[in-house]
């Protein structure tokens, strides 16, 4: 079996979506294709080392990575919901809905939409939730929720008692004021997989470099990168990285003791 060494300078360890998309990158490739896979980083250089050659980790990446449903119908611009600022991901939303293989790269993403799809209509009779629904609202989602969306679900809120708790790494659960970081994802997801007009940017995303076509996408991704992803293969990658930075619930074994959230990179006020 022959291993190969790819040197990731678009992963490098900052800004934060670079380093994200290092852990994105080897979480997609060790759950999807190779178990065996293994990264670390050299200086400033993230390395991977997969069965993978070049034209198979970009084939990879192309026809065969499975998105993790990264949805958050509680919150802005989700797409579950009428209005204009939810157009962009509606569309997205039914698009994928709409595609007739049920066994291929979009299958837990179907299975996730239609879960939220019902647990929105016992909850809220088709509305989105309001603040004193969330709680009962999230409570659904997870106990709804399975395999991917599941995991999503623990990256983006932690509830305590009747408390919701929002790690800072995607805003208050999934949205920042009045944006969210879902609606870009869903964006980038469009462009890559859906219409494939960014083919040519994928491994560029990977390895770095300017693209041949010198194209650059633009797309605000707040505190991932303040100068904005250059392709949207950049903003998927580090947000399916942001995926393994997920939360729980902790407490003192002493009797009564006080819970709180536990989140990687966060502490907790004394």
């Amino acid at each position: 079996m022959t291993i190969h060494v790819h040197d990731c300078d678009g992963c490098a360890p900052q800004p934060l979506a670079n380093y994200l998309k290092a852990l994105g990158l080897l979480r997609l490739i060790a759950e999807q294709k190779d178990p065996q896979a293994r990264g670390w980083w050299e200086g400033e250089r993230f390395r991977l080392a997969t069965t993978l050659d070049r034209e198979a980790l970009q084939r990879f990446l192309l026809e065969e990575y499975q998105p993790t449903p990264l949805i958050n119908p509680w919150g802005a611009r989700s797409g579950f919901y009428s209005g204009g600022s939810e157009k962009t991901s509606r569309e997205v939303l039914q698009a994928i809905e709409g595609l007739s293989d049920s066994s291929g790269r979009f299958a837990n993403f179907k299975s996730a939409i239609s879960s939220a799809r019902k647990v929105i209509q016992a909850q809220t009779g088709g509305s989105k939730p309001g603040e004193k629904q969330k709680t009962d609202f999230l409570n659904a989602m997870k106990r709804e929720m399975r395999n991917s969306s599941a995991q999503w679900l623990d990256v983006v809120a932690a509830i305590v008692g009747d408390k919701i708790h929002f790690p800072a790494l995607f805003g208050t659960g999934g949205s920042e004021g009045s944006g969210s970081y879902c609606a870009a994802f869903m964006l980038a997801l469009r462009e890559c997989l859906l219409d494939r007009s960014w083919d040519s940017a994928v491994y560029v995303a990977v390895i770095g470099g300017v693209e041949s076509t010198k194209r650059r996408w633009g797309q605000s991704t707040g505190q991932f990168n303040p100068d904005g992803a250059q392709s949207p293969w950049d903003l998927l990658l580090a947000f399916e990285g942001g995926c393994l930075v997920r939360s729980s619930i902790v407490s003192r074994s002493a009797p009564g003791s006080q819970r709180w959230m536990a989140s990687p990179f966060y502490l907790a006020p004394t």
